[in-house]
């Protein structure tokens, strides 16, 4: 996504000078902040939104990677694009037809990534029950496919408020009574409500059946307010920027009543589910991950409640441990995967995207909201100007109903609970009972991994690279692994990737220069020269980025595009770079995480800058602490290292000849923990699922001792005994997590299993050294 020029105003004319517009159409661009109107272009490569004012953004049609029909206030004309940039494009056309005009002119071009976002909803729903699709992913698509967006805050996605425990100093997640009841809507968890709304409903048939008046909408519903509104979101994300400036415009640029601000989780709870009967509020996704709309971290003053207390971070349960936003959203989604959850999350779906949203089922379920909030809502047909604007305010602010994606009762989950799949119930650290570490290879609770393969190999200091297909390549020292890979989908909805082609970089040669070497019996030839008088310390790349990552010793950082012809198997690399930033001192490590599009360069000084991946931006620095101890001399940074999972940052120091440091940060930049260990050569993350697993952070020494953290926090799980007495030089899980692998300085290979896994007489098949 880059910008076009601002003086281009809505003519077609002066854009044509670059591109032959094809398509074009009025409508309005739908954001968080509010709707911009102007105009939609399509060209033979580019989509263009040219705003009235003038301003305009243009996407590539080659990264259109999905594309929904969507509702806009109840009218069935927007459409939202995705992007393989993870970006999207909402839009809403003045009519279907210029909807549907601009989806078969965008279906007709021919784009190599282009899907309707009309998935198989079935073969879905079949991977969840069978426990292939966590219970967060599966409610995210669920919301994706119900036309929910990030950028309509009245059709904001929504998540349920899974426990009714705010008050104990331990979460028992193996205790039913620790939460909610699913089966019902958040307002009738107490009994006693369900008379009132039953009341209401009957109260309100009996006065529109004998009312004379045409005008008034005569549809009885259980509840005034609705579970999700552009207000309950901003309710929740009052603490961040730039929620906090819309927060502010709705409400005359003052922030809200101290005592009705969201300051207390258990509190909120308390009001939805069983003191207020016109708060029946779900919860938002950013509640299982996103620690930050907990904090006060720009210091707004939100006034003192009538108790004297003064409104700061939100007040979260006792058994987040001093009030900790982290450990919070861990436990609560650990909460969410949590076997009760899964037993009964069909339940909840049934009541917001199932059969039990609307029609008798929905009366029965005491789950009817007001109309204004369905589709199908009549507006336009109302003669009163008065009365048809009142609608419209009522659209723009009660909130909106999902799309129905279920006639039917959802079906139940057959996934094994986790005593049958062998996953770990245990406590940690008194504040919770029952969390789930994990049913791969370290885990806790799993017992001493299995060494199930060791062979020595002639190169040393193997490099082990994984591949979305699930295999690992080994390659030489000072190299780099570049690998494209394709996907495809498989009968049962899943998705099976496939090495396409591959190439070596390579800069230990003496001139300095990168070289890239695409197939085995072909020389080395260079592709890259580093900058006079400068070299080479370190390369990374991401499998199919285009983008390679070098690190200099003179501290620049500089990202060069590439492209790579399959069939031919020709490696290429553009002549422009970009040099993205400059550390004061020699680059030594570069970490790229395209799951959180980040990546993480660190110099020997031990700074540690954040770059968005796609738009090779700075984000933010991390403050590494110092040290406090005098015996330890400058440390120096070794290795950085980013969680698919979490976000997470872990980086190691070198403190001495004898010990290294663990730090660990959040993605934004938040201190988690600290450690002091041997020295460390190696280190990797667990990639397990969230929720259903406490990933490990896996460290190989100097000595050749490899041993374990929890991700949480640092604490130590366990150490392998030793195989090796030479320094680990590479560490790595495989795709699975079911494979541990392991290289040495000596050229040693092991591969660890689960406890009591055979060994293997052949090397496994996710090991590939056909590049070495």
């Amino acid at each position: 996504m880059t910008p076009i020029d601002k003086n281009l105003g809505n003519s077609v004319d002066r854009i044509s000078a670059f591109d032959v517009i094809r398509f074009s159409s009025p409508c309005k661009r739908i954001l968080p902040l509010g709707e911009v109107n102007g105009e939609i272009l399509m060209g033979r490569s580019d989509i263009y939104f040219v705003a009235n004012e003038g301003e305009g953004e243009n996407w590539s049609l080659s990264e259109i990677r999905l594309v929904y029909r969507r509702r806009y206030e109840l009218q069935d004309q927007g459409v939202e694009l995705f992007f393989t940039s993870s970006t999207t494009l909402f839009l809403t056309f003045e009519t279907n037809a210029d909807r549907e005009s601009f989806l078969k002119e965008l279906s007709n071009s021919n784009l190599p990534s282009f899907a309707t976002g009309e998935e198989n909803l079935t073969e879905m729903t079949m991977l969840w029950k069978e426990g292939l699709m966590t219970n967060l992913s599966y409610l995210m698509n669920l919301n994706t496919l119900a036309g929910r967006s990030y950028n309509d805050l009245m059709q904001y996605p929504v998540v349920p408020f899974v426990l009714a425990d705010y008050s104990s100093s331990c979460l028992d997640l193996t205790n039913q009574s620790s939460y909610r009841n699913l089966k019902k809507p958040v307002g009738i968890q107490d009994p006693n409500n369900e008379r009132h709304y039953i009341h209401n409903y009957n109260y309100l048939k009996n006065e529109y059946q004998n009312a004379a008046s045409d005008d008034l909408i005569k549809v009885p519903y259980h509840y005034g307010s609705h579970y999700s509104n552009s207000g309950i979101v901003l309710h929740f994300l009052v603490r961040l920027l730039p929620y906090t400036k819309l927060f502010l415009s709705y409400q005359d640029r003052n922030f809200d009543i101290p005592d009705r601000t969201f300051h207390n989780l258990g509190a909120t709870w308390r009001l939805a589910s069983v003191e207020s009967t016109t708060d029946v509020k779900e919860m938002i996704p950013e509640s299982f991950f996103l620690p930050e709309f907990l904090v006060n971290m720009n210091g707004f003053d939100f006034g003192l409640r009538q108790s004297g207390e003064r409104v700061n971070h939100v007040t979260l349960p006792p058994w987040s441990t001093g009030n900790d936003p982290r450990r919070f959203i861990l436990l609560h989604r650990q909460a969410l995967e949590s076997d009760y959850v899964r037993e009964n999350l069909n339940h909840w779906i049934d009541l917001i995207f199932g059969f039990k949203q609307q029609g008798q089922a929905a009366i029965e379920a005491l789950n009817v909201f007001h109309p204004a909030t369905y589709s199908g809502f009549d507006v336009d047909s109302v003669p009163d100007p008065i009365e048809r604007n009142a609608r419209y305010t009522m659209i723009k602010t009660y909130g909106q109903t999902p799309k129905q994606l279920f006639a039917s009762p959802h079906p139940a989950s057959n996934a094994k609970s986790s005593r049958e799949n062998d996953t770990q119930l245990l406590p940690l650290g008194g504040t919770a009972i029952g969390i789930k570490w994990g049913n791969f290879v370290g885990a806790n609770g799993q017992g001493e991994p299995s060494l199930v393969w060791k062979q020595a190999h002639p190169v040393r200091g193997v490099l082990l690279c994984p591949v979305a297909t699930g295999e690992i390549y080994g390659i030489p020292p000072k190299c780099s692994l570049v690998a494209n890979c394709l996907k495809e989908r498989t009968s049962r909805g899943q998705t099976a990737s496939f090495v396409q082609s591959a190439a070596v970089l390579n800069w230990s040669h003496p001139d300095g220069l990168l070289r890239v070497r695409s197939r085995k019996d072909a020389p080395a030839r260079p592709v890259i020269k580093p900058p006079v008088d400068d070299k080479v310390v370190v390369c990374a790349n991401s499998i199919n980025s285009g983008m390679i990552w070098v690190g200099y010793a003179s501290g620049i950082v500089e990202v060069h595009h590439y492209n790579v012809d399959a069939q031919k198997g020709d490696f290429s690399v553009k002549k422009s770079s970009v040099i993205v930033g400059n550390h004061r001192s020699p680059v030594v490590s570069i970490s790229l995480c395209k799951e959180f599009r980040v990546a993480v360069t660190g110099s020997v000084d031990r700074t540690i800058l954040i770059w968005d991946l796609q738009r090779l931006s700075y984000i933010r620095s991390l403050e590494t602490r110092d040290q406090d101890d005098d015996t330890i001399g400058t440390p120096f940074l070794t290795h950085t290292c980013v969680s698919s999972t979490l976000g997470d940052i872990v980086l190691t120091s070198k403190l001495n000849q004898m010990e290294s440091s663990l730090d660990l940060f959040t993605i934004n930049g938040s201190f988690v923990a600290h450690a002091r260990t041997p020295v460390v050569t190696s280190i990797c993350y667990s990639s397990a699922p969230e929720g259903t697993s406490v990933n490990l952070i896996v460290t190989g020494h100097q000595s050749g001792d490899i041993r374990f953290w929890n991700s949480w926090d640092l604490s130590p799980i366990r150490k392998l005994a030793e195989v090796v007495k030479k320094p680990v030089t590479s560490l790595v899980y495989t795709k699975d997590c079911n494979s541990l692998v392991a290289s040495f300085q000596d050229g040693t290979i092991c591969v660890w299993e689960k406890k009591g896994s055979k060994k293997y007489s052949w090397a496994p098949r996710a090991i590939n050294l056909s590049l070495m």
